[in-house]
């Protein structure tokens, strides 16, 4: 009949849902942190002790974390 009740969700899989997430985001998160405080840490060595190269690597490695 109408407005009876056709289905009830359960609504345990979407707090799973939403915790996974949460853990994937705070991951993703600190990955990014990691990455970019790597890139500053390089970004100010001297060339003596890590190479251009080196420094430019840490640089994207950041910049794709955050995309």
């Amino acid at each position: 009949k109408k407005g009876d009740l056709l289905m009830q969700i359960d609504p345990d899989h979407y707090r799973i849902a939403v915790k996974q997430a949460e853990s994937l985001v705070a991951s993703r998160k600190a990955t990014l942190e990691m990455r970019q405080l790597n890139a500053r840490r390089r970004a100010e060595m001297d060339e003596m002790v890590v190479s251009r190269e080196s420094r430019d690597d840490a640089h994207n490695t950041a910049a794709a974390a955050m995309a």
